[in-house]
């Protein structure tokens, strides 16, 4: 009996293309053509091999939310309301991922009193009072940060610091992924549970991320700060669902992006609190 032909390896460039495709994919709702032979759009997600493509995907996926916020301000709108309206694009880009999982996780954590009630609210599709309440903070926070982003270092200077923590941010929420067991077997935990090995190149590729696009208007040392404190959330937020829930769920991974985003736009912003 003969052995089927094996499938040829696909090269490197052609690899590096449906990694990238794959996280623009699953993070948002861009319909993405196949981009090389080695790219399948209706393969599902594999977070171990995409792992490190995430920061670009993050993103790439920001870009239209970028170029609406620097179109906002070509007639004058205020920077507050340019930044509401960049956010509402990555509200339509992404059909809010994160902010469903930064809900849903505030909603299981602060309304149940066991382990199993907490992810038994998680899974509930409904929304709550803390849930409501969190979406709404994450959102007017975000919103004024890239306002006073914009006061600061103009509509470029923003955009790109809101390029860069979308990109970092996401990759700090698979970073919890690591850190903790899954505490259950569906949602994110189906699509793979990435090594520390795996998300490893995506580290240097967000901090290259962040210093050419943050640190000509925030300066290296704060950019580099930003990223710290992106850092710090994915710890917190590690330790806290460890301890609320003995380990991580989808909506954990979406929250931590959210917190992270918040952390990483809030110390840019110290920046323009400081102008003279």
């Amino acid at each position: 009996m003969t052995e089927p032909p094996s499938r040829p390896c696909p090269r490197l460039p052609a690899r590096i293309l449906a990694d990238l495709a794959a996280g623009v994919r699953f993070y948002s709702r861009l319909p993405l053509p196949p981009l090389s032979a080695a790219d399948d759009p209706a393969a599902p997600p594999s977070m171990p091999r995409i792992g490190w493509s995430v920061p670009l995907a993050g993103g790439l996926i920001a870009l239209p939310a970028a170029a609406v916020l620097v179109a906002a301000t070509a007639p004058g709108l205020p920077p507050l309301l340019a930044a509401c309206l960049a956010l509402i694009t990555e509200l339509l880009v992404t059909g809010c991922f994160h902010e469903d999982g930064l809900a849903d996780t505030f909603d299981g954590l602060g309304g149940g009193w066991t382990r199993e009630r907490k992810l038994e609210i998680m899974r509930d599709s409904r929304i709550g009072s803390y849930g409501s309440a969190a979406m709404i903070m994450s959102l007017v926070t975000r919103a004024g940060a890239l306002g006073a982003l914009i006061g600061f270092a103009g509509p470029l200077g923003a955009a790109g610091a809101f390029v860069a923590g979308r990109g970092v941010t996401r990759l700090a929420a698979l970073g919890v992924m690591t850190m903790v067991p899954a505490a259950r077997g569906d949602g994110m935990a189906a699509a793979g549970v990435p090594s520390r090995a795996d998300l490893l190149p995506g580290l240097p590729i967000a901090v290259a991320l962040t210093l050419a696009l943050v640190a000509p208007a925030f300066g290296a040392a704060l950019s580099l700060a930003g990223l710290a404190l992106v850092a710090a959330a994915m710890v917190l937020m590690a330790r806290v669902c460890l301890k609320q829930i003995g380990g991580q769920t989808g909506d954990i991974l979406g929250a931590t992006q959210q917190i992270a985003e918040i952390a990483f736009l809030l110390t840019l912003a110290t920046a323009a609190g400081a102008k003279p």
